[in-house]
């Protein structure tokens, strides 16, 4: 007598209702596994996720309301066993950092193509985690220059202020950030004041230089 296997549930959570068709069939392609539901943005997909109870999450970071940061910091609060895959436009290393500090189980750029979803939601259902090549690269290169990497003040960033960091060591002036952030010159004044208190830099021109260091 044959026994039925119980598909393990996956949510999906992405703005683009095409990105979200593109995965379900990829996924759906195993039999082991099925999609119970999507979102577009984080309230919805907490109000989904309560009722559904999947086994994993794959997000994108950027969605309607909020970013994917804030839904995974909100899923480790509200259910702290359910894994979250991060599938992403974002290829800035920052943003992968942001999310593993956050809790991530996986990270994986939309660059790469859907079929690797598959393998990452597999390895992280077997309870390891999935990070793209590049991300793990990345990663083992900044803990062998920095082996006191978990105990970074940039941990302490709020997600905003690690933005304004990030595109000052790109070479963004601050009046370039407000513009690319849509907000006054004068709150990315303030961020920046926050930013050289919390990593205790006592001028802006050592912010930008260090910014401009961590970056390379």
């Amino acid at each position: 007598m044959k026994t039925s296997i119980i598909p393990r549930r996956i949510f999906l959570v992405d703005y683009h209702p095409i990105v979200c068709f593109a995965i379900r069939s990829v996924i759906e392609k195993d039999k082991s596994l099925r999609v119970c539901g999507s979102a577009s943005n984080i309230h919805k997909a907490l109000e989904a996720i309560r009722t559904l109870k999947p086994d994993l999450i794959v997000t994108e970071l950027a969605l309607w309301d909020s970013n994917g940061i804030n839904l995974i910091v909100n899923v480790k609060v509200l259910f702290p066993d359910l894994p979250v895959l991060v599938f992403t436009e974002q290829n800035e290393i920052f943003y992968a950092l942001r999310a593993i500090s956050v809790g991530a189980n996986g990270y994986v750029e939309k660059s790469q193509g859907t079929e690797v979803i598959l393998s990452a939601i597999k390895t992280i259902l077997s309870g390891s985690t999935y990070f793209n090549p590049v991300v793990t690269d990345r990663l083992r290169k900044i803990k062998k220059r920095n082996k006191r990497f978990t105990g970074s003040p940039l941990v302490d960033l709020s997600d905003r202020e690690l933005e304004v960091f990030w595109l000052l060591g790109k070479g963004f002036s601050q009046k370039k950030i407000a513009k690319h952030v849509k907000v006054s010159i004068n709150t990315i004044k303030c961020y920046v004041l926050r930013i050289r208190k919390k990593m205790v830099l006592p001028t802006y021109s050592e912010l930008v230089h260090t910014a401009f260091r961590w970056r390379e």
